[in-house]
Order: structure tokens, then sequence, then C-alpha cells
């Protein structure tokens, strides 16, 4: 296969945000209640897609190399991260790398992908007997198979990768329900972070409260 061109590799990526900006937008309308009838949304398809896509080339090994070796991967927990790390400059540089490296559109999703299930992998306790995924993610098949395949090179108690469906979370349901417990401890005064995670200076309640008409309804249902 020729090598892409790089506009070819950007627009892979304006693929991948078309559809989830598309869900994101459907969700804000029928919130509006501008679209009317059964909404049903599924976040996480353009993980699929790029499953899809990743299971269908190689991984290039020196691009692989190259994104393990970024400096966060070496910092000791706890710790978080975001798109101020790995953001829109980070996936220029990711594209600039590949390029480099002779590697074609599909082999860097391929690649991408393996090398997350990697350092998923490497941040397992030794002692794992399970590894619950959710999210976008969890629908991405062959992130899924890597992950196992990582955690089964990596992990010595070679822990059982399951959905977090199996325990009453359903895997696009995640975020929505994070935000909704996380709301819950803000309107009770209780801290939401937790410090021995992400490495934050201090518990801190998040967020901001902004009244509407149903706040004293609110109030008595928590």
């Amino acid at each position: 296969m020729a090598q892409p061109e790089q506009r070819d590799e950007v627009e892979m990526l304006a693929t991948m945000l078309l559809i989830r900006r598309f869900e994101e937008r459907a969700s804000q309308q029928y919130q509006a209640q501008k679209i009317g009838g059964f909404c049903h949304l599924y976040i996480g398809q353009e993980a699929v897609v790029a499953g899809a896509i990743a299971a269908s080339a190689a991984v290039c090994v020196p691009l692989l190399d190259w994104l393990q070796n970024h400096p966060f991967f070496a910092r000791n927990s706890p710790k978080t991260t975001g798109r101020e790390t790995f953001g829109d400059a980070y996936f220029k540089a990711v594209l600039e790398a590949a390029h480099r490296f002779g590697a074609t559109g599909e082999q860097t999703i391929a690649t991408l992908t393996a090398s997350t299930a990697a350092q998923i992998a490497k941040s397992v306790p030794a002692s794992t007997n399970r590894v619950i995924a959710s999210g976008g993610g969890a629908s991405n098949d062959t992130l899924m198979a890597n992950l196992r395949s990582a955690l089964a090179a990596c992990v010595p108690s070679q822990p059982i990768v399951s959905r977090s469906d199996e325990f009453g979370m359903p895997a696009d349901a995640k975020e929505a329900m994070a935000f909704a417990l996380l709301a819950r401890e803000t309107i009770l005064g209780r801290p939401g972070n937790a410090p021995g995670a992400t490495g934050a200076r201090r518990p801190v309640i998040l967020g901001k409260i902004v009244p509407g008409g149903n706040f004293s309804v609110l109030l008595k249902a928590v």
C-alpha cells in the first residue's frame, strides 16, 4: 500500500471527530426538544471504526517504540493527564513520526491502538485478578484484544478482562453516571476528586452549582 499523504491521515481523524460531534449535537437537539420521538445515541462508534481500521494493518514497531517513550509514561503514579498533553500538538507529532518511519495511515492507527493497550497493561498491579473496561474503547474489539494480549504478557496474575456491563454499569453510560455521582457530591458539599489516583494536592469540591427553576426539588431528591 502506498504511503498516504498527511492530508489523508488528517481526514481519517476528522472522520472520527465528525462521528463524535454528530452524536453530541444530536444529543443537544434532543434535550432542547428539537428532535421528537426516541433518540438512541451510541457513544463509541468512532472507536469501533478505528478498531476496524487497526485490525486491517500491522503495527509499525519503530513508531510503537517512539510512542512508548513519551515522558508521561515514565512518571510514577498517582498521575493524570488530558488534552494538555495528548491533544492536537501531540497528534501532529505522531503524524510526523509516522511519516518518518514510513507507516501508512492504517498502520498508524494500529500502532496507536497497540500502544494504548500496552500502557494500560503496564499500569495494572501484578496481583490484579480482573480488569473492568468501560467507555467507547470497550467497543473497540482490536483494542480489547490487544489489551488481553498485553496483560497476559506482563501481568503475572493473568487477569480476566470484563466489560462494566457485567457489573451493572453499561459501558456506554460510564461518563453520564460518573458525572451524576460527581454532581451529587458537589451538591452535598463533599470532595469529588481522588488525590490518591490523580496526584492532586488535596481533596476539593468540584464544579459549580447554578440554581435553576427546579433547584429546590433537586435538593429534596438528594
